[in-house]
């Protein structure tokens, strides 16, 4: 009886785990502008990236989350959260993102190096 179940918990982690494939996206099918901002995040979110990277802001006041997505390791999207509301950022260099990381202020670099620079492209 054990046995079955085992095999049965196997089949269904491999449905799921297809399944969840079936939505993800590869690189070459992210387009470069999209429809609206909501689009945008879906489209990032389901993408498989080469060059994924999360840093803990757990000690900024303004920056709750923030995370890099890249295809091609030297430019992409950055995500970030300020307080309750969530940015997007196309076209970010990466070395933007590694400096981001090292800041002293997450804050003030992003208020400085990021806010309206890096702006989504979204179609008219």
């Amino acid at each position: 009886m054990k046995i079955k179940k085992v095999h049965l918990y196997s089949a269904l982690i491999g449905v799921i785990l297809n399944l969840l494939s079936c939505n993800s996206q590869s690189c070459n099918e992210l387009p470069t502008q999209f429809n609206s901002y909501q689009q945008a995040v879906s489209e990032v979110k389901s993408t498989n990236f080469t060059f994924e990277d999360r840093v803990n802001t757990s000690r900024s006041s303004l920056i709750k989350s923030a995370s890099f997505y890249s295809c091609d390791s030297k430019i992409g999207f950055l995500l970030v959260k300020i307080r309750s509301t969530k940015y997007i950022y196309q076209n970010v260099p990466i070395s933007v993102w590694e400096n981001f990381k090292q800041a002293e202020s997450f804050g003030s670099f992003y208020n400085r190096n990021v806010k309206g620079s890096y702006q989504l492209k979204i179609k008219n």
